[in-house]
């Protein structure tokens, strides 16, 4: 009898005997929550893509666009912005759902599961209505998020044709390392960029509290970066970091767009925070030159491109013509200013002073033109 109450109290072995017995619960419920947060992750992504599509969508069609085409890029915008192919995305565009200017857009796309707690795969849908206008007390206001990727190289020395008219006479750059004096004097490259940005800054003050609500950034580059001068509603700041600039060096914009990634992280809670909307958000490249080992940092620089545009971002960028290399040379470094842009009608070559402050000018009045609202 003793040896058998032995037995019975003896619990030798017990912890594998329960470790076998609860494992297959403990990792089916691993999975489950690692499936459950894929799919609330998944589900985010697509809301965030369906409320840019909306927002992109309202904006065309209060310009006119064709309802087609729109539906069309919508399909295209929702796709890209999750990164997977339009073939694999449905989208709905219904008009007038909420008002006469109103856009409801609704995607859907099916994705893989594990299949261990039901089907094999799961449709993802989101739907977002925007409106055309913007209201706030009862003022049209626009509002935008813009950042600058701002080349200051050596070749950003090189004269233009628009005459300084507050000097009579100076010496500038007609090559590399030849100067001329010349008179009248002739601003430079680097001139002509900060006095066109400087007209664009003073648009955004003459509106700050009015009609637009705009929040600005900025970052320079040479064959090194620059301090990054971060997002703020304080324009003045921005242009300041822009006026302070000299051209020097050589031009490598990969590390630059690296950190441009970063800079629209917060932009869509803080434009939600201050007029109850996601604002568009936009990035102004620009540049006369060709990267330093451009098999290395041009690919760098178009894989970043491509990243800030899945965030949502339109992309601009201005190209300056540049007689310092050779046209080849200049030939390649084009083709990857006009690649990183969001489209080509995003892409400007200026061949003067005159086209590139138009081209500015342009970027401008596209960027504070009254945009779409979220209402749902």
């Amino acid at each position: 009898m003793a040896i058998l109450l032995r037995f019975w109290r003896d619990q030798v072995g017990n912890f594998a005997v329960l470790t076998a017995l609860i494992m297959p619960l403990l990792l089916s419920g691993g999975v489950f929550a690692l499936e459950f947060a894929s799919a609330y992750v998944k589900r985010s992504d697509a809301q965030a893509a369906t409320d840019a599509v909306a927002l992109a969508t309202a904006k065309k069609l209060m310009d006119g666009e064709n309802s087609n085409a729109v539906q069309a890029a919508a399909k295209a915008q929702f796709a890209e912005l999750l990164g997977i192919s339009p073939d694999l995305v449905t989208i709905s565009v219904r008009t007038g759902t909420d008002g006469p200017d109103t856009v409801e857009i609704t995607g859907s796309y099916t994705t893989a599961s594990t299949g261990l707690f039901g089907p094999a795969s799961t449709q993802i849908q989101t739907s977002s209505t925007a409106k055309g206008g913007t209201t706030v007390s009862a003022k049209k206001i626009a509002a935008l998020s813009m950042y600058f990727v701002l080349d200051r190289s050596g070749s950003m020395i090189e004269m233009t044709d628009q005459i300084d008219t507050k000097k009579y006479a100076c010496y500038v750059y007609k090559y590399p390392t030849i100067t001329i004096y010349t008179d009248p004097c002739y601003l430079t490259k680097m001139e002509v960029m900060k006095r066109s940005l400087a007209a664009l800054f003073a648009k955004f003050k003459a509106n700050r509290n009015d009609t637009l609500y705009a929040r600005t950034g900025a970052i320079s580059f040479h064959l090194y970066v620059d301090t990054e001068h971060p997002m703020t509603d304080r324009t003045d700041t921005t242009l300041t970091y822009i006026d302070k600039l000299f051209a020097a060096g050589g031009t490598n914009s990969a590390p630059a767009f690296e950190i441009a990634e970063k800079a629209f992280a917060k932009e869509d809670s803080l434009h939600l925070a201050k007029h109850g909307s996601v604002a568009p958000k936009y990035l102004v490249y620009i540049t006369d030159g060709a990267n330093a080992y451009p098999w290395i940092n041009d690919p760098k620089t178009l894989k970043s491109c491509s990243n800030i545009k899945a965030q949502g971002v339109i992309i601009y960028t201005i190209f300056l013509q540049n007689r310092f290399f050779t046209d080849a040379v200049v030939k390649d470094a084009e083709t990857m200013v006009r690649t990183c842009a969001s489209s080509t009608d995003r892409y400007f070559r200026a061949g003067n002073a005159v086209e590139f402050s138009a081209a500015i000018n342009t970027i401008g009045s596209v960027a504070t033109a009254t945009q779409a609202k979220l209402i749902r």
